[in-house]
């Protein structure tokens, strides 16, 4: 019987965003890849999660990355064209004239999908907004932010996260954005004010929860989110004429699956015996139990995949089998696989003398809780009692046949 050395490769990704400042004359919509990526680790084995491979931009980098909670990354929504071509801020106003925000902090679950229509879910979620804020006077930030810093506390629930900086008529800050979608802002001192003035840049940072990469094939699986920026919308920094109306997070979650089998010189061929030899049985005249060979093998593993008979060079009773051309008898073979730390899908159970189909579309999905690395496995192959029985009224008989045995991690 023939057995294939075969190896295999997987991919999966995940993606983020940058932007950047002037006048626009419409508003527009704004894309934003967040990238991710599994490749499995020899070196660390139970690594089973995506890297976020995005670019690097927005608060969380440089100056002001001691703002960034842990699992938080950032990414610029607006620099050029500014997220506002005028913001009106008044003292005495509604609180969408303050120091404002109103973001959709809820989680939101996206649907990837894979160029072969597999998909899974990431979970996504707002969690801080930082704005640079430009007034029309340099009374505006002593009036506006009461004489205090942003990173203090905010009427709605925003947690100031510190960030502030304060020069001329700017202000930098840095408000955590609740579950929910709440309105936050900042009381000014109580004197009177009014003027015009912008947004000069923002940036988000967000949360990202990833599928699980070892139940997932291999590919690249995209999706988007999409979040409507204005007043009133998902991400309202309050009154004004915004250069943007949108902005859409594209998703590209890579992975990238390693797959090895190694068999030992001269498995291409398979000698099947009666348990002890054939000595102990044939001086008795007694019919052994079974004929058996069991060959081992090592595989190296991170993503799910099937092991099925491919093709038989003779088949009997639906299944391979072995063939004595002298006497034109075939009797059937059976093909089983023992996989340690290996899961079939469908039980839940380890992967032990599981016997092969030669039906591809109803072979058992198998998959491992970590990367298996260099494990000893085993094919196990017997000709039951009763086809022994048979073979043994053709004395001298030469049974043999060609099983190929596909393991497939690219169904």
């Amino acid at each position: 019987m023939k057995l294939p050395r075969w190896m295999g490769r997987s991919a999966l990704l995940l993606a983020v965003l940058a932007l950047g400042g002037g006048f626009a004359g419409h508003a527009m919509a704004v894309d934003i890849k967040i990238i991710a990526r599994f490749e499995p680790s020899a070196a660390n084995p139970s690594h089973n999660k995506f890297v976020d491979k995005t670019p690097p931009s927005g608060h969380c980098v440089g100056f002001f990355s001691y703002v960034c909670r842990d699992g938080e990354s950032s990414t610029i929504i607006s620099a050029n064209p500014r997220l506002m071509h005028v913001r009106q801020f008044q003292s005495h106003g509604s609180i969408d004239e303050l120091i404002y925000q109103r973001v959709d902090g809820g989680w939101k679950e996206v649907p990837v999908y894979g160029d072969d229509g597999e998909s899974a879910l990431v979970r996504f979620r707002l969690a801080t907004l930082f704005q640079r804020a430009e007034g029309g006077a340099v009374d505006f930030v002593r009036i506006m932010v009461n004489n205090a810093h942003t990173e203090g506390a905010s009427t709605g629930g925003c947690l100031g996260l510190g960030g502030f900086v304060a020069a001329g008529s700017s202000i930098w800050f840095n408000w955590s954005v609740p579950e929910g979608h709440v309105a936050c802002s900042r009381e000014s001192n109580g004197e009177s004010f009014s003027s015009d003035g912008f947004v000069e840049e923002a940036s988000v940072a967000y949360l990202l929860e990833t599928p699980n990469p070892l139940a997932m094939k291999n590919g690249v699986y995209t999706g988007e989110l999409r979040y409507s920026i204005g007043s009133g919308q998902q991400i309202d920094i309050g009154k004004g004429r915004y250069n943007h109306d949108s902005i859409t997070f594209k998703f590209e979650l890579t992975v990238d699956h390693k797959f090895q089998l190694d068999f030992p010189p001269g498995s291409e061929r398979v000698l099947l015996q009666p348990p002890g030899g054939w000595s102990q049985w044939a001086n008795q005249g007694r019919t052994p139990p079974a004929l058996r060979r069991e060959m081992p093998f090592r595989l190296w593993s991170s993503g799910p995949f099937m092991v099925y008979l491919s093709d038989c060079e003779y088949r009997v009773a639906g299944q391979c089998g072995i063939h004595n051309t002298n006497d034109n008898h075939t009797v059937p073979l059976e093909v089983a696989v023992t996989l340690p730390g290996i899961i079939a899908e469908s039980t839940g159970s380890f992967v032990h003398k599981q016997l092969l189909g030669t039906d591809k579309f109803t072979a058992e999905r198998l998959s491992s809780a970590s990367y298996i690395v260099n494990q000893r496995s085993l094919l196990h192959f017997e000709v039951g009692q009763a086809s022994v029985a048979e073979m043994m009224r053709y004395p001298g008989g030469n049974y043999k046949g060609n099983v190929t045995v596909m393991f497939d991690s690219d169904f």
